[in-house]
Parts: C-alpha cells; structure tokens; sequence
C-alpha cells in the first residue's frame, strides 16, 4: 500500500493480512522532490508546496503508475517502470479529485464536479469535449466508458478518439435518461457526485443525497437516502462508504435490492480496500505533521505526515 505525507513524499507499508490494529513500518519510495518540481515547471513557478489538509491525495492503477494531485485539481502521473513524473492537469478551484482507472491501466479519470482524463504510460491529458460530465470506466473493456450529462447515459468508446479522431467521438451513442431521474426534465439534484459500472452490468451512483443502483435503460434497482451532511466514498465493486458526519463511515452493499449496511468503521477516513478485495484498511498514527494542517485535528492522519493511501 502507498501512503502520501504532506510534503508529496511517497511511502510505501506491508498492510498485515490479519484483522485488528497492527502497528507497521514504512520504507520511503519517492521523496516528492522530482513531483513538486514538475508541478512548479507547469505552473511556470520556482516552486511548489503541497495544499492544506489531506492532500496530496494518490492513487495507482492496475498497470502500476502512480497518480497524485498535490493541491486543488493539479494531477501528476509517475508512468509504470520510471521514477519520473508528470505534471497534466492544474485548475484552481476543484478539490479532491477521485481517480479511477480503464481495466488495462492505461486509461485514467479524474473526476471533481466533472471528468478529466489522461493516460499513464506515456502520460498526457486528454481532450474530453466540455460536456463530457460524469464517468465510469467498463469494468472489462479498457476502451469503453459510461457517461452521466443533464440526466441521460451514455456509452463511449476511446478506440478512435486514440486513434486520432477528434473530441467529438467521445459524445457516446445514448442509453436513454439515467433511471434515477425523479422528473422527465433535467435536475441537478440527480448529477451524481460518482458513478461505478459494475462487472454484472449495473450502473452505481451517489448523488448528494442518494445512493442508486441501475441498469442503462432499464429500471431503478435501489436507492438509499443519505442522512444529511453525509456523503459518499468509493469502494469499487462493492458499493460505497457512506459518511455518518463525526462518526465513521457504513458501508453499503447492494444486496437483496437494496442497499444494505454490511460494516461499520469508526475512521476519519475511508477504508481503502486491496486489489483482490479481500482486506479493508484504515491507516492511522498517533500524531499528524502535515505542515499545512485543517482545523480539525482527525482530518490529517499519521506520524510520517500521511494523509492519503492507496
């Protein structure tokens, strides 16, 4: 598992297999120096700093490249096999992205508000048309993707916008409204905030104030109201995490239709699950020195300054 701290340094821990709390060692893997550089080089800058809070956020794909955003929406990608970095994307404004990743790897979101996308073996940014919204990556074909824009679905194929066709290709063929739309016009209360495509066909969503589950074109399997100033993390095939304001994080299933609440964590932050699914980690340490911290003390995690792991 790789873990960030606060001054972009990457570490690196051997999460134990066990249940229970278990104290760990972590070796050093990249010291930020080479990351901070290029994000100063894009910005036309002398230098850079991480942000405040839990920044940087990282994350790798299935290919082994690394991705971090430093601050704001500023992306770097460390291809497979290099210890060099690339800075691809920087816009003020856009906090926290969530990365995810085609099947191969080689595709990546970053999704905050809306999508960017880049590659990660020779990394650059893509150019998505404007209205490109939310996406999800198939969870097979690297080259295909569901996207969410103003209430409909659709099915996009990258194979000849790669090949050198113009943004244009990416609008998708339609898949008719998204189920979960409550009125036949339009409503930003039904934008989701994520979306997942899961193995068996099913279409994920969290909204601001639900958790849905559908199929493209066909009915409304599951919804599940979030309480207020809760909100919704990732957790891949298996559902998302919902936040209990100050109190955890519930992870929910889709299980029997519905989505049912499979395990209760008590964590500033949460879990991040393993590749093959079976361990669920939550890392934390005694003391934070981030050197930016939030107000809240919680909201920065470990001895070694780290603040986000994956």
């Amino acid at each position: 598992m790789l873990l960030s701290d606060g001054r972009a340094a990457l570490w690196c821990i051997n999460a134990p297999r066990e249940p229970g709390t278990h104290a760990v060692q972590a070796t050093c893997v990249d010291d930020g120096t080479a990351l901070l550089a290029s994000v100063a080089a894009f910005n036309e800058a002398h230098s850079a700093t991480t942000a405040f809070g839990t920044y940087p956020v990282v994350d790798v794909a299935p290919n082994g490249a690394i991705v971090v955003a430093t601050s704001d929406f500023v992306v770097s990608v460390r291809a497979p096999e290099t210890t060099d970095w690339r800075t691809l994307i920087s816009i003020c404004g856009l906090y926290y992205p969530i990365f995810s990743f085609s099947a191969d790897g080689e595709l990546g979101f970053a999704l905050a508000e809306q999508t960017f996308a880049f590659t990660t073996r020779s990394p650059r940014a893509l150019n998505l048309p404007r209205d490109f919204g939310v996406g999800a990556w198939h969870p097979s074909d690297p080259a295909r993707a569901i996207r969410y824009e103003r209430g409909e679905l659709y099915g996009v194929d990258f194979r000849a916008f790669l090949a050198g066709a113009d943004a244009s290709s990416l609008r998708g063929q339609p898949l008719g409204p998204a189920p979960w739309r409550r009125t036949s016009a339009w409503s930003f209360q039904d934008d989701p905030d994520l979306l997942h495509w899961h193995p068996d066909g099913t279409i994920l969503a969290a909204t601001a104030t639900h958790l849905y589950a559908a199929r493209p074109g066909g009915p409304l399997l599951a919804s599940h109201p979030l309480p207020e100033l809760s909100g919704a993390d990732p957790d891949g095939d298996y559902g998302f995490w919902e936040e209990i304001e100050g109190k955890g994080f519930v992870q929910r299933t889709l299980r029997d239709g519905a989505w049912a609440a499979s395990m209760r964590i008590a964590s500033p932050g949460a879990p991040k699950r393993s590749p093959d699914g079976r361990r669920a980690v939550v890392v934390q340490t005694p003391s934070a020195s981030n050197p930016r911290p939030m107000t809240r003390p919680w909201e920065t995690i470990a001895e070694l300054g780290i603040v986000n792991v994956r």
